[in-house]
């Protein structure tokens, strides 16, 4: 159960030097992967490519978060390695979506990102949640749908082992009894290099 906007970027030039401001959101406009490179770039890249197959212009907001989870659930599975001892990517956006495999974190990330880079808002959820296998921390997401908040929960969507993916955690304006929520964070208030370093690639964790 560890399971645990885009930026807009302004380019200043000061004296002949560039220099970057990000935007209180660090995901980048969609298409764009101004300012990231190697592994970073390509999970943006891989990103944006699923962002092309699901969504359409049409689709309301509602509409693009059922296909998001759906993404999520349908092609991601939770990681079944050593927990105490995983690759960074378990948790990172570069799991669920390139390596089809990650602990909560990592689906929340993804969940949070896809949403930002289709312009709509989402938060990340931490605290502790409780199944028959006992209490753990974990992490699932909040997001903005015509004026209200909602819960989800991709993880808890997307059993272990595949096969009984569901709606159970899907879009609740109540949080649900097995979960209790300690922090609400909104990643794109977080530096470039965290999200370089960090929540694309895993890379430091």
């Amino acid at each position: 159960m560890n399971n645990q906007n885009k930026p807009n970027i302004f380019m200043v030039i000061l004296f002949g030097i560039v220099i970057f401001i990000w935007a209180a959101t660090i995901i980048p406009q969609k298409h764009s992967t101004e300012g990231f490179d190697g592994d970073a770039e390509r999970v943006l890249n891989r990103m944006y490519d699923i962002l092309d197959e699901i969504i359409t212009d049409d689709m309301l907001d509602e509409n693009k978060v059922r296909a998001i989870h759906d993404y999520l659930v349908y092609h991601a599975d939770y990681y079944e390695g050593n927990l105490d001892d995983r690759p960074g990517w378990t948790s990172a956006i570069q799991g669920v979506l390139e390596q089809g495999s990650g602990v909560c974190n990592s689906y929340a990330l993804t969940f949070y990102a896809m949403c930002t880079a289709e312009g709509i808002e989402c938060r990340i959820i931490s605290g502790r949640a409780t199944n028959s296998s006992g209490t753990d921390g974990h992490a699932w997401n909040r997001v903005l749908l015509s004026g209200a908040w909602y819960y989800i929960d991709c993880t808890w969507d997307d059993p272990t082992g595949g096969g009984a993916e569901n709606y159970d955690y899907y879009l609740s304006p109540m949080l649900w009894a097995d979960h209790e929520a300690e922090e609400e964070q909104n990643p794109g208030e977080e530096s470039f290099e965290t999200w370089k370093n960090y929540y694309l690639t895993g890379e430091l964790w």
